[in-house]
């Protein structure tokens, strides 16, 4: 073997060595749906959704908190969430559950943001809609 060769095969066999050693972790959690529309709900009335949370990777999860960064007048509710801190092992999937009341006429919003020890993606928002709406007995009252 002629000495350059030998040198362009000692160089190729460093470089994937050292592209090789230690692949990065990618642990993601995904928020399904990560938009929810209540559509209208009666006053007085609630309605809920159920979400999922999953681990996309095979590496472990820790959902560490979950907080609402938008939620006036408490219109929205985790009702049914993950006991936190929560293991997500890999690959798996959990439900919470958002139950929406609305307090008065308006359109409403919040967002709902779960929070992890994952390197990508370190935070999660869920977006959530509704309309309080008038119960059938009112409205017609307002009907022509």
């Amino acid at each position: 073997m002629k000495k350059g060769r030998l040198g362009v095969i000692v160089f190729c066999a460093v470089l994937i060595g050292l592209f090789s050693v230690n692949p990065v972790r990618a642990e993601i959690l995904v928020a399904e749906p990560d938009t929810y529309d209540f559509y209208t709900v009666d006053i007085g009335d609630s309605a809920t959704m159920t979400g999922t949370l999953t681990n996309t990777d095979g590496g472990t999860l820790i959902i560490t908190d979950y907080e609402w960064t938008y939620n006036p007048l408490g219109a929205f509710s985790v009702t049914s969430p993950p006991h936190v801190p929560y293991s997500l092992p890999g690959y798996a999937s959990t439900d919470y559950q958002v139950t929406f009341t609305p307090p008065g006429y308006s359109f409403w919003s919040a967002t709902l943001r779960f929070h992890t020890n994952g390197a990508f993606t370190p935070t999660v928002d869920v977006t959530f809609w509704g309309v309080w709406r008038l119960p059938a007995t009112l409205r017609s009252r307002f009907q022509r």
